[in-house]
């Protein structure tokens, strides 16, 4: 049997008669990995230029994006843009629509993910138009500037790491200059107009997170952290057992957690203000938390922030003998450190590591 129908430029089609009604729906799953999005894909609702309309029981539709695959071999698949990214729980009904009737399914709920929290410091070392004077790169030991690092504002797109990075290494004959700094006494260290960073309000929900990419060899040594040495993300001892810490003033948690030396891994550090008064810290390696703690809070003002410079150092004097590996051999590459003054939840972490951010 065989029907008749009128297509979009108004021509009439002949069609199976079993096309000019849609085929049931089946398989229909909503998911969400950006803030402000939800993906659907689904199998079936097949016939002649069928229409597909969406609803959410929840938010408003902005956008929709373009249909891929073929609903049979490989399932339908489109993303739903919304009017807002703030964060919504809801369904999604499918329906699809012929001339001879529709069909239609409803998603189970979904949540939209948090919008992603925009760093108070980001240096990702790549290629740019860079200042000369107010995010500098240099040897803490000399005081002298080796290069402008980019600060870049985080806009949800992949900065992928690996490709353009700093490094410290422990050299007795000297420097090389360049953004490869080589002395006894390394450290990369920053100069900003900003400092000093005051804490966020001690109130629930509020926090600090540092978060970086490493790469290193034979020996572990800081990474990230603030220039007073009270704030810090350090690996120290050989592999497999090193001491992998998040260092702060409430709570500091560390674990002897496995690591692999050269090869990129993700650090992050939270210190989550729970209440006015108590925190918990978090540490995490690669996505997974490794360690936490839990603390009582007190005042602090970050003067400034570099590879966790220790407690009373001072530029000119190579009084960190030990910081970035002298007489050790260290060797350490750093990419997309950022500071945060919020506490990043495991959603924001998995979002940073999954897209090498």
């Amino acid at each position: 049997m065989v029907g008749v129908f009128r297509d979009t430029l108004g021509q009439c089609q002949i069609a199976p008669y079993s096309k000019m009604i849609p085929t049931a729906i089946t398989g229909l799953t909503a998911t969400s990995t950006v803030a402000g999005q939800i993906t659907l894909s689904w199998s079936g609702g097949l016939g002649s230029n069928v229409i597909y309309t969406y609803v959410l029981s929840s938010g408003t539709i902005q956008s929709i994006g373009t249909i891929s695959g073929n609903g049979i071999g490989t399932p339908y698949s489109v993303t739903l843009t919304l009017t807002s990214n703030t964060q919504v729980t809801t369904t999604v009904t499918l329906t699809a629509t012929v001339l001879g009737g529709s069909t239609n399914a409803v998603s189970s709920s979904v949540t939209t993910i948090n919008p992603q929290p925009i760093p108070l410091v980001n240096y990702s070392f790549n290629s740019g138009s860079y200042s000369t004077t107010t995010n500098e790169i240099y040897n803490m030991a000399s005081g002298t500037a080796v290069s402008d690092a980019l600060v870049q504002t985080f806009t949800g797109s992949s900065v992928t790491p690996y490709t353009s990075y700093i490094s410290t290494t422990y050299d007795s004959t000297g420097g090389s200059g360049g953004s490869l700094i080589s002395q006894t006494w390394s450290c990369i260290g920053y100069k900003s107009p900003t400092y000093p960073i005051a804490l966020p309000t001690f109130t629930n929900g509020n926090g600090i997170s540092f978060s970086c990419w490493i790469w290193m060899s034979s020996v572990g040594l800081p990474v990230w952290g603030s220039n007073d040495g009270s704030f810090y993300l350090y690996i120290d001892g050989a592999s497999p057992n090193p001491l992998v810490t998040f260092n702060n003033p409430w709570a500091a948690c560390n674990s002897n957690q496995p690591i692999s030396y050269s090869t990129w891994h993700f650090l992050v550090g939270v210190a989550n203000f729970t209440s006015s008064t108590a925190v918990t810290t978090y540490l995490y390696l690669d996505n997974v938390q490794i360690a936490t703690a839990s603390g009582t809070l007190s005042s602090k003002t970050i003067s400034g922030l570099c590879t966790a410079a220790p407690a009373g150092f001072t530029a000119g004097t190579g009084g960190a003998s030990n910081w970035a590996g002298s007489g050790s051999g260290a060797n350490l590459k750093l990419d997309n450190l950022r500071y945060y003054n919020v506490a990043l939840s495991t959603n924001n972490i998995n979002y940073l590591y999954t897209n090498k951010i």
